[in-house]
């Protein structure tokens, strides 16, 4: 076979994991990780549900790579960034409240509080989260002279994802239309750092 005769075949290939990607991407969305099926991605993307186990080896495994295609869209522990060696409760205040305004509440967001994401996928998400911000944190929390730096980052990350997610759904309009800086600020004082 031809190199020329091959090359369609291969344009097909990524066309369909693409559609596949962004059916999943859409209905995760919308109906989370258990209301979606893989009949329901299928459909969606205009092709056999059976490409999904031949692409990505099944439904978690799409999910996975749904996430991971959130890269592309900095967000909550984007592998692409250096990890810190240390950050500030500020630092950590603004690099959330920054992103969930200029992207919305992403797909890795999402999954973090999301209650049916499989055990692999939040544990995959929460050692990210736990390089890139918990730990950073702490180590500045621990480094300030802090009672109890971990249990301490990990409430302000928490506090912050709470933070992060009515912001960006408009659930509490006073924190929606906040100026983000005044937020920070109030965010700052209140974490008393």
């Amino acid at each position: 076979m031809s190199e020329a005769a091959a090359s369609p075949r291969r344009r097909d290939a990524a066309a369909t994991r693409d559609a596949l990607l962004v059916a999943a991407r859409e209905l995760f969305d919308a109906h989370g990780f258990r209301g979606t099926t893989v009949r329901m991605i299928g459909e969606r993307a205009g092709v056999d549900q059976a490409l999904i186990a031949r692409y990505f080896g099944g439904k978690s495994e799409l999910y996975r790579a749904v996430l991971a295609d959130a890269g592309a869209q900095p967000e909550v522990g984007a592998d692409d960034a250096p990890v810190p060696k240390r950050r500030t409760p500020r630092e950590v205040v603004d690099l959330l409240l920054e992103r969930v305004d200029e992207h919305g509440v992403g797909p890795v967001l999402r999954a973090l509080t999301a209650p049916d994401v499989d055990a692999e996928t939040r544990e995959r998400l929460t050692e990210r989260l736990r390089a890139r911000v918990i730990v950073p944190l702490t180590r500045s929390l621990k480094e300030s002279g802090a009672t109890a730096p971990k249990l301490r980052a990990e409430l302000i990350v928490a506090m912050l994802i709470g933070v992060m997610t009515t912001r960006a759904n408009g659930s509490l309009p006073s924190v929606s239309a906040a100026d983000r800086d005044e937020l920070a600020e109030l965010l700052e004082r209140m974490l008393g750092g």
